[in-house]
C-alpha cells in the first residue's frame, strides 16, 4: 500500500501557526477602538497598513518558526485594526449620499474574500484527498 505522508492533518504545531492571526486580530479590534478615539481613523488605518506591511515582508525573509508565527501575529493586527477602524473612516469622509453604500460594499468584499478563502480551501482539500488515495502497488502502473 502507498499512503502519502502529505495529506496528514493532525498537527498540533500547524493548528497553533494558522491560530495565531486569528488571536491577533482579535486583540487588535478590541484595541483598536480606543486607538482610534486617541490617533484617529487615519493614523489607525495607516498603523494597520503598515503591519500589514511589516507582516508581509517577515514573511518573505522567515527561516524559523518564531518569525511566522511574528509575521502572523503582525497580519493579524493589521486585520483586527482595519476591520475596527475602514467603517468608521469611510462613514467620516464619504458623502452623506454614499455613506451607506460605501458601508454595505465594504461589509461585502469582506463576505466575498471569506467566501473565496473557504472555496479555495476546500478546492485545496478536495484535489489533497484526489491525490491521496490508498492505491496498492500494482495498481500505479
Amino acid at each position: 500500500m502507498v499512503v502519502n505522508q502529505y495529506c496528514k492533518f493532525d498537527s498540533q504545531l500547524l493548528t497553533v501557526f494558522s491560530s495565531f492571526l486569528f488571536l491577533a486580530a482579535m486583540t487588535a479590534a478590541f484595541l483598536a477602538g480606543p486607538l482610534t478615539r486617541a490617533f484617529g481613523r487615519k493614523w489607525t488605518l495607516f498603523t494597520a497598513a503598515s503591519t500589514y506591511v511589516c507582516g508581509a515582508c517577515l514573511g518573505g525573509v522567515s527561516v524559523n518558526f518564531p518569525m511566522l508565527v511574528t509575521r502572523r501575529m503582525l497580519v493579524g493586527a493589521g486585520v483586527g485594526l482595519s476591520i475596527q477602524a475602514s467603517p468608521l473612516y469611510i462613514s467620516e469622509m464619504a458623502p452623506a449620499q454614499q455613506r451607506g453604500m460605501l458601508n454595505i460594499m465594504f461589509q461585502l468584499m469582506i463576505m466575498v474574500g471569506i467566501l473565496t478563502a473557504n472555496r479555495s480551501l476546500h478546492d485545496q482539500f478536495a484535489l489533497c484527498t484526489r491525490n491521496c488515495e490508498v492505491h496498492p502497488p500494482e495498481a500505479i502502473g
